[in-house]
């Protein structure tokens, strides 16, 4: 399975379809062209996430809802291309299911969905 999906003869990164506390699904994406779209964007959202990336002063638990918005975001971004309706921070954070370990796996795929497999030929 490919990580990347044709569409518009350009390759598109999947994204992740997330659980909120209602039984809705929410989806995920997270890559550089989406958080720069959302810096131009959501000047507020993209620096919160900045913020929470380089910095010990945010809880972890925390720093983790705070990237899965932005990854929500950017999401809403690439299927959308606009984020207005989208949840507020505050709305999805009291609408996560605050279970660490489902987080901590929807993170991991966000940040690295497989791992490299080595080449079959040599370069």
């Amino acid at each position: 399975m490919s990580l990347f999906r044709r569409k518009k003869k350009r390759l598109e990164p999947l994204g992740i379809d997330y659980v909120l506390s209602d039984s809705s699904t929410v989806y995920l994406s997270l890559n550089y062209s989406l958080l720069k779209r959302l810096r131009d964007v959501d000047r507020g959202a993209y620096e919160a996430f900045a913020f929470a990336q380089k910095t010990l002063e945010v809880e972890p638990d925390l720093q983790s809802a705070i990237i899965l918005h932005t990854a929500y975001l950017c999401g809403q971004l690439q299927i959308h291309d606009h984020i207005e309706g989208a949840m507020s921070q505050d709305d999805f954070l009291a609408s996560m299911l605050g279970y660490r370990e489902y987080d901590g796996a929807i993170l991991m795929q966000l940040f690295a969905p497989n791992p490299l497999k080595a080449s079959v030929r040599r370069s």
